[in-house]
């Protein structure tokens, strides 16, 4: 019995992506589009990780840092800078 090939997800989301797409500059938009929000999505994966815990989520840290207000932040850089 011959082995089914799997369909690459991929190629699936991006023919429904990109099938419509009428010239380049459609293209370009939607590509553009895509590198944006993967590099948001990166780096938001990224900054929980080096956080220890999602975005806007409690942390068992209780530092300084975590108790001041965006205000308080440029009065401790004007003593530190």
């Amino acid at each position: 019995m011959k082995k089914q090939k799997e369909e690459n997800p991929m190629k699936a989301l991006a023919e429904e992506i990109f099938g419509r797409v009428k010239d380049k500059k459609e293209f370009n938009n939607i590509l553009s589009e895509l590198f944006r929000h993967g590099i948001e999505t990166v780096l938001k994966s990224e900054l929980d990780e080096h956080l220890g815990h999602p975005r806007n989520e409690e942390s068992s840290d209780t530092s300084l840092a975590l108790w001041l207000e965006p205000k308080d932040i440029g009065v401790f850089k004007s003593f530190c800078f």
